[in-house]
Formats: C-alpha cells, sequence, structure tokens
C-alpha cells in the first residue's frame, strides 16, 4: 500500500498575464472549473516540494518538480497520448484526469495512485525523468504506471484482479501493446524481444502465454475484455475482490475471454500441479456461465446426508416435530424448521450446527427458504467449522441478504478455505425480527475432483 501525506494545494489564478485598457498586468483564468491546481505543494511517495503545472492538455496535468529542467516538454504529449490510449481502451476512470508528476532528483522509483486512493480523486503518477530527450526506458516506465493504473481500478473496482498471479506479466503485455497502438513500432520491438527473454520461477508467462493470447484473439481488445469479465462476474467485497485470483481463477477468466478452454494451453507452458487442477475445478463450479465449453474436473459432493443436527433454540414440539431442526437436514424442500426465539438471535444466541461423519472441506452450502412470512427469514449470518465442538473458525460471513421467494434454493460458496472440519455452525445475526425464525433446508457440499471419484 502507498502511504503518501496529504499536505494541500494551492491553485494559482492563470500561469498567464496580461495588461488590460492600461490597468496594472493582472491575472487571467483560462482553467474549467474542474481543473487540475497550478501548484501542489504536499509529501508525495515520500517527496516533498513544490510541484508547478507544466502543462494540461486535455485530461492530463503534467507537473514538474523544482530541479526539472523546464525546457523538457517531450513528456506533455507523450503522457497525453498513453493516458488517452488507456482511456479509449479500458473505459472511465473517474473524473479521467491524470495527475503526471515528474521530478530528476527523486529516487528511480516510480509511483501511481488510482483516482479511488488519490486525495485529489483523480489518478496519479510519479516518474523519475532519465536524461533530457525522450528515451524508451522513461517511456517504458509512463506506459507501466498507467498499466498499473488501469489493472488496479478499471470498471470502478478497487483491486487488481490478482497481483500474485499476474506477476507483473499483465502489465508486461499492456506496455508491448500501448506501443503498438501508438505507432510506436521500433520500442513495441526492442521491449517485446526483451520480455521474451524474461521468466518466473522458470515459466515465461510473456512469451508462451500472453502474448500468444493476445496475438490470436485481437490484441488490446482481449486485454481489456478480461478485466470487464472479470469485474462483471468475480467475487466482490466492498469495493475490491474477495480474493486474488489463482492460477486456476486466472485460466478459466482468460478462457472465458478467449471463448476456448485455455486448460491444454497451460498444462502445457504453465507447470500446472494438482492444486492448480483444483482452484481451476473451484472456479469453473463457482463461475459456469462464462462463454465457452469445457469439461467439468470436478463436482459437488453433498455431506450433509449422514451428518446429525443441532440447534440452540429447538422448535416447541422437539427435534422430531412436524417443525423440528431435524426438517433442516431432511432434503425436502417443502418441509421446514420453525423456530418460536427468534429474539435470541438480537441477543447474539441462535445458531444451527451439523456434525459430518468425518472432517471435510466447505466449499459451497445451500439454503432453503421457508413457505411463511418472509421476515422469518435469516438476513446475515457467519459459517463457523471445528474439529472439537469448541474452538471455532469463521468461513464465510454473510450481512444484508434477501431471500425474493418462498422456497427459493440459493448457494452460497466458500473462498479461501482449505481446512476440514467435524462441525460447521450457522449463526444467525439477522432477521426480519418478527419473532419468529424459519429455514427449510441448510446443506453442505464439497468439491471432488473427477479423477477422484474414478471418473
Amino acid at each position: 500500500m502507498l502511504v503518501f501525506i496529504f499536505i494541500g494545494f494551492i491553485s494559482c489564478e492563470s500561469d498567464d498575464d496580461s495588461a488590460i485598457d492600461g490597468l496594472p498586468s493582472a491575472i487571467v483564468n483560462t482553467d474549467g472549473p474542474n481543473a487540475p491546481a497550478r501548484f501542489l505543494d504536499r509529501e508525495w511517495f515520500g517527496n516533498s516540494e513544490y510541484l508547478h503545472r507544466q502543462s494540461l492538455n486535455n485530461n492530463v496535468a503534467v507537473y514538474y518538480g523544482e530541479s526539472v529542467d523546464r525546457d523538457i516538454e517531450w513528456p506533455f504529449e507523450f503522457t497525453e497520448s498513453v493516458w488517452n490510449f488507456a482511456l479509449d481502451q479500458y473505459g472511465d476512470f473517474g473524473d479521467n484526469y491524470l495527475y503526471a508528476i515528474y521530478r530528476t532528483d527523486n529516487t528511480e522509483i516510480s509511483n501511481y495512485l488510482t483516482y479511488l486512493d488519490s486525495p485529489v480523486e483523480s489518478s496519479v503518477l510519479d516518474i523519475t525523468l532519465s536524461g533530457l530527450e525522450q528515451n524508451q526506458a522513461t517511456m517504458a516506465e509512463i506506459i507501466s504506471e498507467i498499466g498499473k493504473i488501469v489493472e488496479h481500478s478499471s470498471n470502478g473496482v478497487n483491486d487488481s484482479p490478482g497481483e500474485e498471479v499476474l506477476k507483473q506479466e499483465f502489465n508486461k503485455i499492456f506496455v508491448y501493446d500501448a506501443f503498438m497502438q501508438l505507432g510506436y513500432e521500433t520500442e513495441a520491438a526492442a521491449i517485446k524481444e526483451s520480455y521474451l527473454q524474461t521468466s518466473v520461477g522458470g515459466i515465461y508467462w510473456f512469451r508462451d502465454w500472453w502474448l500468444p493470447l493476445y496475438e490470436e484473439n485481437g490484441g488490446g481488445d482481449f486485454l481489456s475484455s478480461f478485466l470487464r469479465l472479470v469485474s462483471q462476474n468475480y467475487a466482490r467485497k466492498g469495493d475490491g475482490y474477495q480474493i486474488p485470483l489463482n492460477a486456476g481463477g486466472l485460466i478459466h477468466f482468460l478462457s472465458g475471454t478467449a471463448g476456448e478452454d485455455l486448460y491444454p494451453l497451460a498444462s502445457d507452458v504453465l507447470n500446472i500441479d494438482n492444486n492448480d487442477i483444483f482452484d481451476l475445478a473451484l472456479s469453473q463450479a463457482y463461475y459456469p456461465n462464462l462463454a465457452y465449453q469445457f469439461e467439468p474436473l470436478a463436482e459437488f459432493v453433498d455431506i450433509t446426508n449422514n451428518a446429525s443436527i443441532s440447534v440452540s433454540h429447538e422448535n416447541r414440539g422437539g427435534a422430531d416435530a412436524g417443525e423440528g431442526s431435524k426438517k433442516l437436514i431432511d432434503g425436502n424442500y417443502g418441509s421446514k424448521y420453525l423456530s418460536f426465539d427468534g429474539k435470541e438471535i438480537i441477543e447474539g444466541d441462535f445458531w444451527l450446527q451439523q456434525e459430518i461423519e468425518e472432517p471435510t472441506v466447505l466449499n459451497r452450502y445451500i439454503l432453503v427458504s421457508g413457505n411463511d412470512a418472509p421476515g422469518r427469514d435469516p438476513s446475515a449470518w457467519t459459517i463457523s467449522g471445528s474439529n472439537d465442538g469448541v474452538t471455532w473458525d469463521v468461513i464465510d460471513e454473510r450481512a444484508d441478504e434477501k431471500f425474493t421467494a418462498r422456497g427459493q434454493e440459493r448457494k452460497f460458496f466458500i473462498f479461501n478455505n482449505s481446512t476440514p472440519y467435524k462441525y460447521y455452525r450457522m449463526n444467525i445475526t439477522g432477521y426480519g425480527e418478527v419473532g419468529l425464525f424459519q429455514m427449510a433446508e441448510w446443506r453442505l457440499e464439497t468439491l471432488v475432483l473427477l479423477a477422484d471419484l474414478g471418473m
């Protein structure tokens, strides 16, 4: 996480003096009402200095540090061209302004802020200029930082789909694409040759994965479509993603973008192991509607069939009653469990618990609403696992949930959990507060690779 201290900014009326009708020299303001400030006085990325706006063209405000030679003008047009490329290819980024800060006495580390994190509520990059002349290294650095802004804030998501799995390799193909799209063929060829030689953990991501996908699936449109597909489908938490994409998720969503199963290619070039295959199976099961044909690698297996059920507040007629707790796991969506102690939810003491035959990883659970008043449905809960019935680990948490129909089946996926538990408890933390609580069914499922099932 980038840390900076906001000190403040000063907006000058204008850069130009003008004499009007013999009056003393006056300041004329030609900026629009929301234009970036003429001067910035703040600590940016650990560097505290007075920044002067050297250029404002369309959506790009270029600021120079105090030591930058004012005769250097090539960043004005180049930065604007790269930013406009990003806007055209990837869509809007907040107010679409880019604050581009350039220095010469800075460290060689470049930085960026997305409009979702920036105190000026616009995208920001901070670059060290290398020499007076336009050069490939600095050009590539500018494109790279804008690429990071794109990766971390496109489609209104304040997050990268998965920094660890993308490994800066998405950024490389972004840089190459930008050079190509902007007509810098010499620089594109040179950067391509450089990237072809790079590997991470023995995997040539650019050469064997990103470049073939890019060349065979529409170039830059493929990259922007990938980010858009993830933003539209992948599980969200707040303004970011619930968990980062792993290798399996990356393969699945890129397959959905390409419209073909990329598992064979991944098997050849990415050195995927059984964990990656399982993650791909999870992604296919969680997001089955992406637009490509694939043979499922796994299936969900019910683990409630031989479970026992207990509750903190039993039906008045007991567990075996017509609306007793055993109805929660009887496999009949037309029956239900009903408790008259719904008020205990407000007190924080209302739970349902299953004990299964042996410790098993929970990957998905199913809830079915009861047949009566919607105010009796749960609206918030946690799912916890335990192996002794005493110590519990929260593995899923939901709030502001709503069943829109009676007898409605809803499936909830558990992300980022690989621990097998013998006990699973659902703590009800919210409902319609009508005094009664109901639920027709609660079932637990684990995901099993078809190979492990002998299929």
